[in-house]
């Protein structure tokens, strides 16, 4: 999937920002059940909006979707919340040695090392790289229903990858209605870093749909352009959270608009 206009830049997450976050939350600056580390926090959403106005570069939707890319933008704050408040309670998890005292301030910091790296670099990687495509691909899906009076079906396209999924190469060639319900939970962007890809037509409607046993990925697993989620509430930093996530999620948006 080639992406129109600037190309995204994964900028990650500063020295600075990540010292200034474990300076809070060693001293105890930052509620863990309640609050939202508010480094981590901007830090993320950052890069996750960044990704999202990379793949709506050279994408020019119509009256209809004006506030769409907004959507994205607020499922974003959710997403940057969630996985925030994760982070910092799986980084609070290193403040107590084995006898439970709080550890020295460098050595707090060098045992959460693998923590930061691992949300950081390794993972906010992936979801960049993947919200980069999938707010490419909920574009095209925005762009091809006010098209589709000329074009109503769409039709899945190979991936680019060298390495595609068994499961998404039977889907290719496959056309169906833009109102089949197939579309909601099996599209491109569906599984972490896919690319595989979609275009609007107007060739006839396949026969069948190919079983494949595809499963989207947890987080990923609804249509981008119908839902208007980036990443969708069954991702792990949501069902997997630590508790008081909801609440602290809802209080870091609330201050956010505030």
């Amino acid at each position: 999937m080639e992406l129109a206009g600037k190309k995204s830049v994964f900028k990650g997450v500063s020295q600075e920002v990540i010292d200034a976050a474990l300076k809070n939350i060693f001293g105890k600056k930052v509620d863990l059940k309640k609050g939202v580390e508010p480094n981590l926090y901007v830090a993320t959403l950052a890069a996750i909006t960044d990704a999202i106005d990379g793949g709506f570069s050279g994408v020019e939707l119509g009256e209809e979707n004006k506030n769409f890319i907004d959507e994205l933008k607020a499922s974003a704050k959710v997403f940057a919340a969630f996985k925030t408040h994760r982070q910092q309670n799986d980084i609070a998890r290193e403040l107590l040695d084995e006898a439970g005292k709080l550890k020295p301030f460098n050595k707090f910091v060098e045992d959460t090392k693998a923590v930061i790296g691992k949300y950081n670099k390794v993972w906010l990687r992936t979801e960049f790289d993947t919200a980069v495509i999938r707010a490419r691909q909920a574009a095209n899906f925005k762009k091809y229903q006010e098209d589709s009076d000329l074009f109503p079906n769409l039709k899945w396209l190979p991936s680019t990858s060298p390495h595609p999924r068994e499961v998404h190469t039977k889907f290719y060639g496959l056309v169906l209605p833009q109102t089949d319900d197939f579309w909601r939970a099996h599209y491109p962007g569906n599984d972490w870093n896919c690319k595989c890809g979609i275009t609007n037509t107007d060739q006839e409607v396949s026969p069948s749909i190919p079983k494949s046993g595809y499963t989207p990925a947890p987080g990923l697993d609804e249509n981008p352009g119908i839902t208007g989620e980036i990443f969708t509430k069954s991702h792990p930093y949501v069902t997997e959270a630590y508790p008081g996530a909801a609440k602290a999620v809802k209080s870091a948006i609330k201050g956010d608009k505030e």
